[in-house]
Parts: structure tokens; C-alpha cells; sequence
């Protein structure tokens, strides 16, 4: 009804009609929304739901995995007799804070930088993975074992210091593993279940991630390069 008086007058069995709702009668033109603009809303309203709760179960699952992984690491290659919460919240704290939502939109900007198009799959797969290993493998990397640093109690300097000394064998031990991975999950999976893949990979990774930040720390303090 309201779609067919979008600019038309209003007809005297159309006031009867107001009237016996006991409602008043509207103005002589009605600019009601029409179907399609009000469909066109909701779905876009839908749309911007989906997305806000894809990117929550991703980022709140990359943390717990995260917080797995160095579960893990402590207690199976670690063999350390006590569980420490508070390394394991760290972990899982810089991941879910920081690097989910950092990996959840770069997926999307590398998307958009290499388009599918009417290339292969293996040749925009080829692209985007050369992409992210150029440019955001050495910042995600350093971004997180700074931080981790940071939240370990250092100060500034010896954060850089530490995060310098264990940056290049994770580098180096990252372009010996995730260029293959990174290669299937952009030319075979779909944008929306990338995090997904990363986050399977990462369970391991980051149990290497662990292991290796705290297994030089000793090392670094006798050999006096950081403080306590």
C-alpha cells in the first residue's frame, strides 16, 4: 500500500481506512521508503552482522589457540613442571589484541591489491603470497615478539634488544614454512576462511614462536644483554 502512494494523493477510502485505526490522517503526498530501499537496508544491515561476527569468533579463536600453543610448548617441549597462566595469557592477549585483527584486515587489503581477475588461481595465489612474505611477514613478525617483550615486564631498550636477537632465526624459520602455506590458502581458499587455515598452522607456529623466546632468555642473561 505504502509503496503505491510514494507521491500520490491521498484517496477519501484510504482516510476512512486511517480513520478507523483511530490514527491521523497523513499529509496529502506520503513519502514512505519503498520495498526495495528498505529490503536493500536490512540485507546490507544482515551483511554488517555476519561480518562483525566472523571477525569476533576469528579473533577470540586465534587467542585461544594462541593460549594452546604455549600451553603446549611449556608442558611438552618445555617439560616444565609448573604451568605458568600468566605467559600463557600474554600470548593469547597479544594475539587476540594485536595480531588477529592486524592478519583479518590484510587479508582483506591483499585481496583487493591483487585481484583474482582472469589470472590463474596459482598465478594471483603466487602474487598475493610474495606479497605478504615481503612486506607483512618481517612487521607482523616483529610487531609481536616486541610486544611480547614488552609485556614480559622490559623496557624499551631491552625490548629492542631482545626482539632483535631472536627476530632473524624466526624470519628465517618463517620463510622456510609459511610461504607454502600462504600459497594454498590464497589460491584455494575462499577470503572469509583464510584466518581459519593461519589459525591451524599457527597452533604450531606459535608454539615454536614460545619456545624460542623464552629458551634464549637465559642464555641472554648470562650473557649479560638484557637486564631483569
Amino acid at each position: 500500500m505504502f509503496s503505491r502512494l510514494v507521491g500520490s494523493r491521498i484517496l477519501p477510502a484510504e482516510k476512512a481506512y486511517f480513520t478507523n485505526l483511530g490514527v491521523g490522517v497523513p499529509s496529502q503526498t506520503v513519502t514512505a521508503i519503498p520495498p526495495n530501499t528498505q529490503r536493500l537496508r536490512f540485507m546490507n544491515l544482515i551483511r554488517r552482522i555476519k561480518f562483525r561476527k566472523n571477525f569476533v569468533v576469528q579473533v577470540l579463536s586465534s587467542g585461544l589457540l594462541a593460549c594452546t600453543s604455549d600451553i603446549l610448548c611449556q608442558k611438552y617441549v618445555e617439560k616444565r613442571r609448573t604451568w605458568d597462566p600468566i605467559r600463557s595469557a600474554r600470548f593469547a592477549a597479544i594475539v587476540t589484541c594485536c595480531m588477529a585483527p592486524m592478519s583479518y584486515k590484510w587479508f582483506q587489503i591483499i585481496e583487493r591489491l591483487v585481484p583474482s581477475g582472469r589470472a590463474s588461481a596459482l598465478k594471483t595465489g603466487i602474487k598475493r603470497m610474495a606479497l605478504d612474505q615481503i612486506l607483512a611477514a618481517p612487521v607482523f613478525t616483529s610487531v609481536f615478539l616486541f610486544n611480547l617483550n614488552v609485556l614480559e615486564s622490559r623496557n624499551f631498550t631491552n625490548s629492542l634488544t631482545k626482539t632483535a636477537t631472536i627476530f632473524v632465526p624466526v624470519i628465517t624459520t618463517n620463510y622456510k614454512i609459511w610461504p607454502l602455506i600462504q600459497l594454498i590458502n590464497m589460491s584455494l581458499i575462499p577470503l572469509q576462511y583464510r584466518v581459519i587455515l593461519v589459525n591451524f598452522c599457527g597452533l604450531f607456529w606459535n608454539m615454536y614462536i614460545s619456545y624460542t623466546q623464552h629458551n634464549l632468555e637465559d642464555q641472554d642473561l648470562a650473557e649479560g644483554k638484557i637486564d631483569v
